[in-house]
């Protein structure tokens, strides 16, 4: 994950929930790919996965776009091209919530990566549009009060998950502003929730595979 200190609060906290988002579904792959994950920890990170990603992406089309468009109103067309994305990928993480990936076999492994892909492939195209807009645009005031109802809203499921991929893929700087929202006594949790999202991922047999994404990312891969 590139970082540089002149980063707005917008640009940084939507990077990190973008990388986290990148990540966890590269490891949702992985792990259909594995020697033999646990049916209960894959049916566990596929469920908190497509809640953060619903939640993200209603986030982005109810609240931060009507924000952006009263500032930079030429925003308009982009970002009614990336909501319509947002209802594909809507369409295809329900496909994925119905489908047994313990199980595993073709179709199974097809959803998953079409996930991956439609997510991947999505955050290529919207960041080019968002960060400019977020670092330029969006007054840091706007910016905080969105952060805070979206951390107020987010869901519970996988909530663990979320806390330990931010604190694997993130620095500092940039879990301590995604974090910033969130009371003190939840915050205090996040290293049992950590250990937790170690467990689930030792389950899924793809734990050795997060620095070398990791890494990537911060190579400017994806």
């Amino acid at each position: 994950m590139t970082l540089h200190t002149y980063d707005s609060d917008g640009v940084v906290e939507t990077r990190l929930v973008h990388d986290v988002q990148r990540c966890a579904t590269t490891l949702l792959v992985d792990a259909m790919a594995a020697a033999d994950p646990e049916p209960e920890a894959l049916a566990r990170f596929r469920d908190f996965l497509v809640a953060a990603l619903h939640h993200h992406h209603r986030a982005e089309d109810t609240d931060l776009w009507p924000l952006l468009l009263e500032v930079a109103p030429e925003l308009a067309e982009p970002l009614a091209g990336l909501s319509a994305e947002h209802e594909r990928l809507d369409a295809a993480l329900d496909r994925l919530a119905g489908t047994d990936l313990g199980r595993g076999g073709p179709d199974a492994v097809a959803t998953v990566a079409e996930v991956h892909d439609l997510v991947h492939g999505h955050l290529d195209r919207e960041e080019p549009v968002l960060f400019p807009a977020l670092q330029e645009r969006l007054p840091a005031p706007t910016w905080d009060g969105f952060s805070q109802r979206t951390v107020a809203a987010a869901p519970q499921t996988g909530i663990e998950i979320l806390a330990g991929l931010l604190h694997e893929v993130g620095d500092d700087r940039s879990v301590a502003v995604v974090l910033r929202h969130v009371p003190a006594e939840a915050r205090a949790l996040v290293p049992a929730m950590r250990a937790e999202t170690r467990v689930v991922l030792d389950a899924l047999g793809v734990a050795g595979r997060l620095p070398e994404l990791v890494g990537a990312l911060e190579r400017g891969g994806g």
